[in-house]
């Protein structure tokens, strides 16, 4: 079978077959709204196909009698594109894009897949940053269920939150992506879920990415019972990759999600024991922090770029904000796409420093702003961060009031991006506050316990989530996540501006050189590969130069033309600089 794709086909109604809504958990009355979406969209009975873009299942896009919907291989053709860090949730993705998932219903399958082969950036103690793109409506929004401390810890004299001899935050990822399927989902609440509990419960060989962040903390980690017990050798070493792995705790928790929705996971007893568990394990999470948090939706951060308009996650979501500043001043400068690679390299640095310096105004602990996020790209902000510009020379750090300054960030998160058929889209970014978060797993449920933000630089500051879309025509242009801490705004303003004003390939735009600039110290650091043409330019014009390792991750999806008449003009990309995979079909 292959698609026949129509701008003009009629709309039809669905039954989903009988089935358990993912619950959310939360009191009657708290979060109405959400639980009424989690109602209409999740539960059983008549769901309109319209409530995420259109004609989803619309015959001429599926093969009626032929196939099943809800099986994999219900589309073929065209798929969309689902790209992840880790090649399985890729995988997870297509499959449900494959069995007429939506994009939501694919970035779900994709997070929770990720929870169990990475657990170090993904695991359900986390939390993150999602954007969507309805095609039908061109609206883009934004969902913050970033992992915050309980709001009763103590504050020690620094104001960092104290919860316990490890403080830990409460997981929100959970309920997080219960409530993006609960809007914008389209199959079963079980089907998306049930890949991850089938890989915790038979196990599957430990990828790449997980088992080079084993490096550097060995030995914390082997200090946790938990750990040791589930991952480690019988001889007591760490496993390597491919090793086999199976979380039985873990599976059994997914299995509870799968069945019951996550409403126990905060409010019944799983909920209960599993904050005995984390006291046990050094954390102060308590039960009312459970049931009392909310994911939000809410505005993103915009920048207008031409006829398009480029939508940014909002803090505490730090690096799509700073790479909402650059990008923004490379459009108010507008000469990157004729300038030669000295002059892009130099200006790429520039708007880094620019975008560093105006942190030290804003930016507040855990990644929250001291200022509104629109009033930080309005054209009067971006116009005085530029005005001091030169492109014959460099601006010294110290030029700045205040002075930028050195902010220690985890480096450790993950992003993924799923786009279906008919072009809407979800990016998400999520994080464990630090790399496996608080390096302890809450005992009888196979879950690291997230890093409570604010404390040596933990916290979900470097997620990058960014959604360009055309307004006037409800379709997306761009759809990029970025990942790598306090280098995750400049590697997504690298790449955007190479894909929006170079006119690159997608391929050459995330592979090519990344230039970074943070302000403290005044280093303009560059990846390997750049020519010593450029380095002996810039250090012509005043830049203090020096080699630097990978600058980011950064994953990402281009659509020249509309997705619906011109699949072809799509292309989907995954960061070379990471061991993940861009699955699906784009043509």
């Amino acid at each position: 079978m292959h698609l026949i794709i129509s701008k003009t086909s009629q709309k039809y109604r669905i039954k989903k077959p009988a089935c358990q809504s993912p619950r959310l958990g939360l009191r009657r009355g708290a979060y109405g709204g959400l639980v009424s979406a989690a109602l209409a969209l999740a539960g059983c009975g008549a769901v309109d196909s319209s409530t995420f873009g259109g004609d989803l299942f619309s015959g001429d896009l599926f093969g009626g009698e032929t196939t099943t919907p809800g099986a994999i291989g219900y589309v073929s053709g065209f798929l969309g594109a689902a790209v992840a860090d880790e090649p399985r949730a890729a995988l997870a993705g297509r499959e449900v894009l494959s069995a007429g998932g939506s994009a939501a219903d694919a970035a779900t399958a994709m997070y929770f897949t990720l929870a169990v082969t990475m657990p170090q950036a993904a695991g359900l103690g986390g939390g993150g940053v999602c954007l969507v793109h309805e095609s039908e409506t061109g609206e883009v929004r934004a969902l913050d269920f970033t992992a915050q401390a309980p709001l009763n810890a103590t504050a020690n004299a620094q104001g960092v939150a104290q919860a316990g001899s490890r403080p830990a935050a409460i997981p929100a990822s959970p309920r997080g992506f219960a409530t993006l399927h609960a809007r914008y989902g389209l199959l079963r609440w079980e089907q998306v879920v049930s890949n991850a509990e089938t890989l915790a419960r038979f196990g599957y060989p430990l990828s790449r990415s997980l088992v080079n962040d084993f490096v550097g903390f060995e030995s914390a980690l082997m200090g946790d019972h938990e750990f040791r017990r589930i991952f480690a050798h019988t001889d007591g070493s760490i496993p390597g990759e491919g090793d086999v792995v199976e979380q039985i705790d873990l599976s059994a928790v997914l299995g509870m999600i799968r069945g019951r929705g996550v409403g126990e996971f905060y409010v019944g007893p799983f909920a209960r024991r599993f904050v005995e568990a984390a006291g046990e394990a050094g954390a102060n999470i308590n039960i009312e922090a459970m049931r009392n948090f909310k994911p939000r939706w809410v505005e993103p951060v915009k920048v207008k770029l031409g006829n398009n308009v480029a939508h940014f996650a909002p803090p505490p979501a730090a690096a799509s904000l700073s790479a909402a500043q650059m990008i923004a001043m490379l459009e108010d400068d507008g000469d990157f796409d004729s300038a030669n690679t000295l002059e892009r390299a130099h200006l790429l640095a520039e708007t880094g420093l620019r975008t560093f310096a105006d942190r030290a105004v804003w930016l507040g602990s855990g990644g929250h702003s001291r200022v509104a996020g629109t009033s930080l790209v309005s054209e009067a902000r971006i116009d005085a961060l530029m005005k001091s510009y030169s492109p014959s020379r460099h601006t010294p750090a110290r030029a700045f009031n205040p002075a930028p300054q050195a902010r220690p960030e985890t480096p450790s998160a993950t992003g993924f991006i799923a786009v279906d058929l008919l072009g809407n889209a979800v990016v998400c970014a999520v994080s464990m506050n630090n790399r496996f978060g608080t390096g302890r797993i809450a005992k009888g449920t196979g879950m690291f316990l997230a890093a409570a933000p604010g404390q040596g630089g933990f916290g979900p500051s470097g997620l990058g989530a960014m959604i360009i879309s055309n307004p006037n025509v409800a379709e997306i242009r761009l759809v990029a996540s970025a990942t790598g801490g306090v280098a995750a705004p400049t590697a997504l303003a690298n790449v955007s501006a190479r894909a929006i004003w170079a006119k690159s390939s997608l391929k050459d735009a995330v592979a090519s050189v990344r230039i970074h600039h943070g302000g403290s110290p005044d280093v303009t650091y560059v990846e390997d590969g750049m020519s010593a043409d450029v380095m002996t330019g810039l250090a012509r014009l005043g830049h203090s130069t020096a080699k630097t390792a990978p600058v980011g991750r950064v994953n990402m999806v281009r659509c020249a033309g509309p997705i619906q008449s011109q699949p072809e003009s799509c292309e989907m990309v995954v960061d070379p600089r990471g061991t993940g995979l861009a699955a699906g079909s784009m043509r």
